[in-house]
């Protein structure tokens, strides 16, 4: 028996059935349609019939990435858009929840993307402004 669990799950192991396939053994999980809560880690586990209660160590893990599902973030300027040389900035990037890493960029010219982890709405303090500061900003 095969079973397939996601990591931090509450639901019950998935068990299927076995696919003999070029001598071979494989389960197929069958997953769909997709929706951003099958996103996460997964392994997989055997069980020899003679033990059904007895798992073999788990798989490599699975990460599965759902892209698409979810809204994309909004961006805000603090204490706002218009600002005069001096004027202290800070964009804020929101997200739904789950997020954990933003990336900021500015559209004119190549500056890398400054990433910020771990934070569900964070800050990007750009301190004070200005006229360099003036532009196109982007946050993913």
């Amino acid at each position: 028996t095969f079973r397939l669990l996601k990591e931090g799950g509450a639901d019950a192991p998935r068990v299927l059935e076995l696919k003999f396939l070029h001598e071979k053994t494989q389960a197929l999980f069958p997953v769909g349609p997709v929706s951003a809560s099958h996103g996460g880690t997964y392994s997989c586990y055997f069980s020899p019939a003679s033990y059904p209660y007895v798992w073999s160590h788990p798989s490599a893990p699975l990460h599965l990435q759902i892209t698409g599902a979810y809204r994309e973030p909004t961006l805000s300027a603090q204490p706002g858009s218009l600002l005069q040389p001096g004027d202290n900035l800070t964009l804020q990037c929101h997200s739904e929840d789950g997020f954990d890493t933003f990336a900021l960029t500015k559209d004119q010219g190549l500056t890398p993307p400054v990433r910020l982890h771990g934070q569900p709405s964070p800050d990007f303090p750009l301190g004070h402004v200005n006229s360099t500061h003036g532009g196109r900003y982007t946050c993913y």
